[in-house]
């Protein structure tokens, strides 16, 4: 994944209702691509695997 750019995080930040100052952009930027790259590491396993928390994300009908 290409990196957010300054200008891609304040149009992110506004269409939450954030308003991120000029100051502190590079640093929000910096961090939100960090925790971004890390997302992309993270393998999703394809079915759910005995005793997982996964059925949480699913819905609480579907528990053990």
């Amino acid at each position: 994944m290409v990196d957010l750019t300054f200008e891609q995080v304040a149009a992110l930040a506004r269409a939450v209702g954030l308003t991120i100052e000029d100051t502190d952009l590079v640093e929000v930027t910096h961090r939100l691509n960090v925790v971004l790259s890390a997302l992309e590491t993270i393998e999703v396993p394809s079915e759910k695997a005995e005793g997982s928390a996964l059925w949480l994300a699913e819905g609480w009908d579907d528990g053990p």
